[in-house]
């Protein structure tokens, strides 16, 4: 949502009153912007010193003192308010310099320190997921000032450690497209790094672009520090907007030379290009670029504050301040009400209250008093941080419920803030676990007077379940594969009706939580108990499927399906996918083409009566449609054509299943003779951050008067 602000002429009397003494208070107590910034010097009596790590880009002298003074300042605020006080507390602080250090050898070293209360960084969404995985196991308060990769988010989510100050990238994304929107493009395309950051806006673009009425053109990943082919690429179709997603500030200068400034195409870009360093290095190329960047809540006064203080405006710092600014006031708890765990006191001071919702400025002395007497007498509020309210969701504690985003533009190597957005009053239905629950309005419609075609009488049924990958961090297809199996068997299939093929290496893994067993859900039941796997992946090649499909019995091939034109076969594919094809492992594709092929080849041998395919990979669409014009096939996919599909049930680490398929077997468990209307129906409503489609239905039958009782 777009954030209009008044012109200062026209704040009413009592605001400008507020800024004025505001202003005042900055004027008299703060540093000139030539001072140097600096802790008071208390009497080491006096001070109870608790030590942190901080992770953050150090190389760039200018954006090293940029963090210093940052964190300095939010020390020197808790200083002032307890410096006659005998729990006065101060950071102790470690700085680690994030473009040099290796972060796994970083993350041992501090992940287990029990003398280090709570680790502040690093910048990158890449290096949090890397010293995250240490943290999820030690339990370290992890506190990422601007890390939004909503995997990184989800993963972590209820495992209590994690505190990102920053909404997930879902809502930047959001945020990008509603500006391009907003100046009249239909026709965008997205170039992304091909890391966890960028991830984020390849899972969430096109599906936001369709609820929005965007049509997409491109969705194009690049290698982080190579991005001249891709950036050529989508360029090449003269979209009418795109945006840019650099894998690291030094990308832009690579993006931007690609780029003729007379071109329609309209770039903008995303948080990774706000930052002072993408205007020196990139001169006069950057002259009026525009993009997305998180900045404090204008209401807060922050960026006033610090320009007055320093000099010069900020970008991110303010989140960098509120992860200080929230260590401090926790181990302030820690000081007064005794305890050895930081992340229980963070949650006391993090939970929204609406009494606290308007405090703004309440990080400044004038105000923090308040929330300081709260702690001696137990009764906690949520803290207003410098960048707004640093609420967070009370059922996860991973990431703040809101964020505001600034529209930026480079006028005269500045950054100049052209407007606000917030995210709230956006299409979700709440802000918990990173905005994942939006409300989806882009429903397919279907004929409910279709006619329905002529079919023999239905004798015997079929299945091939394929996980088309493998390796533990898949873990999550071989699962669903599994789930499906035991559903199949629950309804009366037999192991020679159902080829079974997976690569069969997750449940004797050496990093198995449960050695020998397989689930979707940690409190569910084991679905590799008593499965009979007919093939390993690895031992197949996707042009193997046209023989097993069509019964073509080997030596090589002893187990296919046997079937003909009074049998319903059932599909159900699990895996990854691109445009175009769904991946075989790591190295092969099943092809739109060699679908489109299989398909004809099984409707001309008449090896089916009907034919239900069930795709759960990202970009399903693109190869399922394969079927249309095909009599008696239908698919129904997780994901369409540009749309990647989302894992789900985050446990230990990894995801044990899909959204998608978790939905589909839970209808079929307790609706096993649904109608094909209302499984899509139900699959629509619970699949997130994907459209369910169905293709072929004319060529199928009406989904209203076809169910799966015909298949299961």
């Amino acid at each position: 949502m777009k954030r209009n602000y008044p012109d200062i002429h026209l704040i009413y009397p009592k605001t400008l009153l507020w800024l004025c003494c505001l202003f005042s208070l900055l004027l008299g107590c703060s540093s000139s912007a030539d001072e140097e910034a600096a802790i008071p010097s208390p009497a080491p009596s006096k001070v109870n010193l608790y030590k942190v790590a901080v992770i953050m880009p150090l190389s760039d002298a200018s954006a090293k003192e940029k963090c210093e003074r940052t964190v300095a300042w939010a020390q020197e605020t808790i200083y002032e308010l307890t410096v006659d006080d005998e729990n006065c507390v101060q950071l102790d602080v470690e700085w680690y310099n994030e473009d040099t250090e290796d972060m796994e050898q970083l993350a041992m070293k501090l992940a287990y320190r029990g003398d280090l209360y709570a680790i502040i960084g690093p910048y990158a969404s890449q290096n949090v997921e890397i010293i995250a995985r240490e943290c999820a196991v030690s339990h370290k308060p992890l506190i990422a000032p601007t890390a939004s990769s909503a995997d990184l988010v989800r993963l972590y989510a209820q495992e209590g450690f994690l505190w990102s100050l920053v909404e997930t990238d879902i809502s930047q994304c959001e945020t990008l497209l509603s500006i391009a929107l907003e100046e009249g493009c239909r026709r965008i395309s997205l170039i992304a790094s091909d890391d966890i950051y960028g991830q984020t806006f390849i899972d969430w673009f096109a599906f936001q672009a369709n609820e929005l009425g965007v049509s997409v053109d491109k969705v194009l990943k690049y290698t982080t520090g190579q991005p001249e082919a891709a950036m050529r690429e989508a360029l090449s179709t003269s979209p009418e907007a795109l945006i840019c997603v650099p894998g690291k500030p030094a990308d832009v200068r690579k993006m931007l030379e690609q780029h003729d400034k007379e071109s329609a195409t309209r770039l903008l870009f995303s948080d990774n290009a706000f930052q002072t360093s993408v205007i020196e290095s990139c001169g006069d190329l950057a002259e009026e670029i525009e993009g997305v960047g998180t900045c404090a809540d204008p209401e807060t006064g922050f960026d006033i504050a610090y320009k007055v203080r320093f000099g010069e405006a900020p970008t991110w710092e303010a989140y960098l301040y509120d992860a200080a600014f929230l260590t401090l006031m926790g181990v302030y708890d820690l000081q007064i009400n005794g305890g050895t765990d930081l992340n229980t006191s963070l949650r006391k001071m993090t939970i929204s209250d609406e009494s606290t919702d308007n405090q703004q400025g309440a990080w400044m002395p004038g105000l923090l008093w308040v929330k300081m007497l709260g702690i001696h007498l137990q009764n906690y509020t949520c803290l207003n941080g410098a960048s707004g309210l640093l609420a967070f969701d009370k059922n996860v504690y991973t990431n703040v419920l809101h964020s505001t985003y600034c529209h930026w533009m480079i006028y005269r190597k500045n950054f100049l803030v052209l407007d606000y957005h917030t995210t709230d009053g956006s299409h979700r239905t709440n802000a918990n676990l990173a905005g994942w629950n939006w409300k989806k309005e882009k429903e397919q419609e279907f004929d409910s007077g279709l006619k329905e075609p002529e079919y023999p009488a239905l004798k015997g049924r079929w299945a091939v379940i394929i996980a088309a990958s493998r390796g533990w961090n898949n873990y999550r297809h071989q699962a669903d594969a599994l789930a499906f199996y035991q559903l199949l068997k629950s309804r009366g299939y037999d192991d020679d009706h159902i080829i079974l093929i997976e690569e069969d290496d997750i449940a004797g893994h050496p990093s198995n939580f449960d050695p020998g067993k397989v689930y979707i859900s940690p409190d569910g039941t084991d679905v590799y108990e008593g499965a009979v796997i007919d093939y390993k992946l690895s031992e197949l090649s996707p042009a193997d499927l046209t023989d097993i499909f069509c019964g073509k019995r080997s030596d090589r091939l002893p187990h296919v399906v046997s079937s003909g034109e009074q049998d319903n076969v059932l599909v159900f594919w699990s895996g990854h996918g691109m445009q175009g094809n769904l991946s075989w492992g790591d190295a092969d594709n099943f092809s739109h083409r060699q679908a489109a092929e299989l398909f004809d080849t099984l409707h001309r041998q008449r090896k089916y009566r009907k034919m239900l395919w069930l795709v759960e990979t990202c970009y399903a669409g693109s190869v399922a449609k394969a079927c249309e014009g095909i009599p008696g096939i239908m698919c129904m996919t997780a994901s369409g054509e540009w749309e990647t599909s989302k894992p789900d049930i985050p446990y230990k680490s990894v995801w044990l299943s899909n959204r998608f398929t978790y939905s589909l077997l839970s209808e079929l468990t307790t609706r096993p003779e649904i109608s094909l209307r209302e499984l899509y129906y139900s699959l629509f409503r619970t699949t997130i951050g994907s459209h369910v489609q169905i293709y072929n239905e004319k060529n199928y039958g009406s989904v209203y008067r076809n169910s799966m009782k015909e298949y299961l």
